[in-house]
């Protein structure tokens, strides 16, 4: 399975479609599909994320839980990092996508010391 998955800023550079709302996102999903990919995810910090996939062409939007964020530094990383292994083991983006999102959420909460 390809996936692509980036952020606003990086959607914006890749379309030339700025992407500020999860409509805009939507129409960037659509975008890049006709352009070849297989599976898009554009994610949107505390709006969640949307997907779409050649199959599932209706992009999907995966809310966030809403948190005062304490610290969103590598915030991206532990977006990329996880959801690898959580798709292969549910085998499923959406299941995928929630959890991430859910897992997220809580990793922003934390202010870690060093």
């Amino acid at each position: 399975m390809d996936i692509l998955c980036l952020n606003e800023t990086e959607s914006e550079i890749i379309t030339g479609l700025t992407v500020t709302s999860v409509d805009e996102a939507r129409i960037v999903t659509s975008v890049l599909l006709e352009r070849g990919c297989q599976t898009v995810i554009v994610t949107l910090g505390a709006q969640g994320a949307v997907y779409a996939t050649k199959d599932q062409t209706e992009a999907i939007h995966v809310p966030t839980t809403c948190v005062e964020a304490v610290d969103t530094t590598v915030s991206a990383d532990r977006f990329f990092l996880p959801f690898p292994c959580s798709l292969l083991m549910l085998d499923n983006v959406l299941p995928s996508l929630a959890c991430i999102e859910t897992l997220l959420s809580e990793f922003v909460l934390l202010k870690i010391q060093c």
